[in-house]
């Protein structure tokens, strides 16, 4: 499931910044899980997305995503009140253009 996420979100990528997708350092730092970055490339990659503000929320989403994917092994309780979260970033991710609204809304 992660795998197809950022399959996903490359192709997001891909949409707002067909170059940037073909660098290798950037590519590398938008497929790691957030926790595995260091400060250096945490900054680098914050730079790069306030220079792109249009794939600030996908990324985000796409973290938060993964994050529920790692969710294997949980207890049911726990489960149970991550699941609103869950469902609700699914419903958002499934309308059309939530990327551009949310961008608008703000700024």
């Amino acid at each position: 499931m992660v795998r197809l996420i950022n399959q996903q979100f490359l192709k997001v990528w891909q949409q707002y910044n067909a170059e940037g997708r073909k660098n290798r350092g950037l590519l590398s730092l938008m497929r790691r899980h957030q926790w595995r970055l260091s400060d250096e490339q945490h900054c680098n990659l914050m730079r790069y997305l306030a220079a792109y503000p249009l794939l600030q929320l996908p990324h985000v989403s796409k973290q938060k995503l993964v994050l529920y994917m790692l969710l294997k092994t949980v207890p049911a309780m726990y489960a149970k009140l991550k699941s609103p979260g869950f469902l609700r970033l699914i419903g958002e991710l499934f309308k059309p253009g939530w990327a551009e609204r949310r961008h608008r809304q703000h700024t």
